[in-house]
């Protein structure tokens, strides 16, 4: 079917479909929402390549989000889901690329016009800025938005969605500290982290210490988490048993959690765990896993979202800030008196 033959079928002019799936100029949302049911009725596809050489736009969103996510890595992969959510329900593929976010393969996407929009993942607290790469991409003409941890200049063309991990890691100390613990252990995901820097420094005000013998920087899944706690109960001889482990992710937790049980330790009665992200399986654990939420999803969202704000030119991109919600289950409680 062709677009004359379509906009014939709907009762409407080609133009006013050009402009309903191109997002320029005006229609009604009446019409529009007609012309997107008559798709769907119909099985209508239009050419894309034919659109892209009309409108200039190639309807896909490139997400560069340093390297491929592991199965494991249900935070990643829910925040992938939330923007394919967004972009889908207006009409836009995502393209995902993972090559450590190399300014060359991000470059080499934007330079060939394959994109309309780029959203950048950076995760990396202490790596290269950001904003320097989003600058390269919009001098080519195509918006940009980082999602990350640190928020960016106020820019043309460029947003910046910021989840407050240090946040997360004073909400976690605070839990802790007024639980009554005092050695208390972490188990990472990369360094340096600002979410650790925080944790480090809240405990530190309360004259409680973080030594390096009580971290270990591991990576997100739960083998790695599990290996961790057995690394930091073995470091434990002469200084008195953890009573207490902070895991950068809920599937870290959740590794720790079954590293516990081995070593024939109780949680919460021997030894407290606190996860970070609530994905899915964090209230399904047993005990079901106290953690500081992040709502990925919503969060993938909101920065296609923006992106298609910049596209369509309606307002600045601004920054949008994500705070941690403490969601208290069964792994925590206070240390045994003996313990103190």
């Amino acid at each position: 079917m062709t677009i004359e033959e379509f906009a014939r079928s709907v009762g409407v002019s080609t133009a006013t479909v050009s402009r309903t799936l191109s997002g320029r100029g005006p229609v009604s949302e009446e019409k529009r929402r007609l012309i997107l049911d008559r798709m769907g009725e119909l099985g209508y596809v239009p050419n894309l390549a034919a659109r892209t050489l009309v409108t200039g736009r190639t309807n896909t969103v490139l997400l560069a989000c340093g390297e491929v996510p592991a199965l494991g890595d249900l935070y990643t992969l829910e925040m992938i889901r939330g923007v394919q959510n967004a972009l889908a329900a207006h009409h836009y593929g995502l393209l995902l690329n993972a090559p450590d976010r190399a300014d060359t393969g991000v470059m080499a996407v934007v330079t060939g016009r394959a994109v309309d929009g780029v959203l950048l993942m950076d995760e990396d607290d202490t790596g290269p800025d950001p904003l320097l790469l989003a600058q390269k991409i919009t001098e080519r003409g195509i918006p940009c938005v980082i999602i990350g941890h640190r928020p960016i200049e106020d820019r043309p063309g460029i947003g910046s969605v910021v989840i407050d991990v240090e946040a997360s890691g004073e909400a976690a100390a605070h839990l802790l500290l007024e639980r009554g613990h005092r050695r208390i252990g972490f188990i990472g995901s990369r360094s340096p982290d600002k979410l650790l820097s925080r944790f480090r420094a809240t405990l530190e005000q309360a004259g409680c210490s973080l030594p390096a013998s009580q971290v270990v920087i591991a990576g997100k899944e739960a083998e790695q988490g599990r290996l961790s706690l057995h690394t930091l109960l073995d470091r434990q001889h002469g200084t008195g048993p953890l009573t207490a482990v902070f895991a950068r992710t809920d599937s870290l937790a959740a590794g720790a959690l079954q590293a516990a049980r081995q070593r024939g330790l109780r949680v919460p009665e021997d030894l407290s765990i606190i996860g970070h992200d609530d994905v899915p399986f964090s209230a399904l654990t047993a005990p079901p896993l106290t953690t500081l939420r992040v709502d990925c999803g919503k969060v993938g969202a909101a920065a296609a979202e923006m992106l298609l704000h910049l596209f369509r030119k309606e307002a600045a991109p601004g920054v949008r800030i994500f705070y941690p919600e403490l969601v208290l289950r069964e792994t925590v409680a206070e240390p045994r008196q003996n313990e103190l």
